[in-house]
């Protein structure tokens, strides 16, 4: 496999989007103040659990045993975010319903 190194250098208000998947490393030239979000696309949450259980087998010392993405509690938000999302959307229709009922002239 073959790979082209590059060097960029970030300037005052300058962003990086580093797509998923792409190893990459950082050397700071300066003392700085980092910014990251980490975004797991659905698509790829299988691949994070996966990577998740794989990480719990290393031994306890290692630096990279710790679960940087904690996919499972992003999971947990994800979901609790959508049934927030649901009950508040089931809540205005019910409303629409009512309101429509009553100015028609019948009840529910």
């Amino acid at each position: 496999m073959e790979s082209s190194l590059g060097h960029v250098y970030k300037n005052l208000e300058r962003r990086f989007f580093i797509p998923a998947g792409c190893p990459h490393q950082v050397r700071n030239l300066k003392s700085c103040t980092k910014i990251a979000i980490d975004f797991v696309s659905p698509e790829n949450v299988k691949e994070c659990l996966k990577l998740t259980q794989e990480f719990r087998k290393l031994p306890k010392n290692h630096r990279a045993k710790e679960d940087k993405l904690e996919v499972k509690k992003m999971i947990i938000y994800a979901v609790d975010h959508a049934v927030k999302i649901l009950k508040e959307h089931c809540s205005r229709t019910r409303l629409i319903d009512i309101v429509y009922s009553r100015s028609c002239g019948r009840r529910k």
